[in-house]
């Protein structure tokens, strides 16, 4: 059996991302479900994550600013395919922000930047990868090779997901209502 994984990513009108395992006909076509607001007009995905088990583990994937949605992305999955295409003044800002969601998520990431910084990322957070397009020579093409982990983790986020964030907001309110109740 051929342990080759195929992924094809459109930035067309809608973007797309093409998943298939080649001796299996098993594979995805995933609508990117969050549009940049003011830059692409097209209507959503459903913004159901694709998984597919694999010889790599439970793959998933989400197309670009998709990624910056925790709820969408708390997905159990072992390696996260995040393919994108940003603009070199926030690309590689873009790039550092999505090594949180495979913190969150504790799968490994992969996000792949048509013209930006490029990165693999474990489930702990850490570069086991990185290219940037704009310093690589030529500009022409950049290929990033990353071994990384392929059986993720369950982690507390996982879990409780923002729960400890709306018990600390209500925490500071009762804090507050309790201050101005006070009598001077």
């Amino acid at each position: 059996m051929s342990r080759r994984v195929t992924l094809g990513a459109s930035t067309g009108s809608p973007p797309t991302a093409a998943w298939r395992a080649r001796a299996r006909s098993s594979g995805w076509l995933y609508f990117k479900a969050h549009p940049i607001p003011g830059s692409e007009r097209f209507t959503p995905g459903d913004g159901l994550v694709p998984v597919a088990d694999t010889p790599y583990g439970r793959i998933a994937d989400v197309i670009c600013y998709d990624a910056d949605f925790p709820a969408l992305m708390r997905t159990r999955a072992d390696i996260m395919l995040v393919p994108s295409h940003d603009w070199r003044e926030y690309g590689a800002a873009h790039t550092e922000k999505a090594s949180l969601r495979a913190i969150e998520g504790g799968y490994s990431l992969i996000r792949q930047d048509v013209e930006g910084v490029s990165a693999a990322y474990d489930g702990e957070g850490h570069v086991l990868a990185a290219t940037d397009y704009f310093t690589t020579e030529r500009q022409i093409r950049q290929i990033t090779v990353a071994y990384v982990p392929v059986h993720g983790v369950t982690t507390v986020y996982d879990r409780i997901g923002d729960t400890f964030a709306w018990l600390c907001l209500a925490g500071v309110l009762a804090l507050i209502v309790t201050a101005l109740a006070r009598p001077n």
